[in-house]
């Protein structure tokens, strides 16, 4: 697979709305591309909802920032 576009995604504390704005980003058609997302530290379920998304979406790479900044 050879990847035209890179997505780069962070979030912090953002389990609201993060489910929804990464299945846009990969429900895209016509270009094969990767997304990766950047947890910063999230306290809430930010890093489980896009870990969770990882097992369902092999173009979907997921880093935490175990750092508080």
């Amino acid at each position: 697979m050879n990847i035209n576009v890179t997505v780069v995604m962070a979030a912090k504390n953002e389990e609201k709305y993060l489910r929804d704005a990464l299945e846009s980003v990969l429900s895209q058609v016509g270009v094969i591309f990767e997304l990766i997302f950047v947890d910063d530290n999230s306290t809430d379920k930010t890093l489980d909802i896009a870990t969770e998304l990882a097992k369902k979406y092999n173009n979907l790479r997921v880093f935490s920032n175990p750092k508080k900044g």
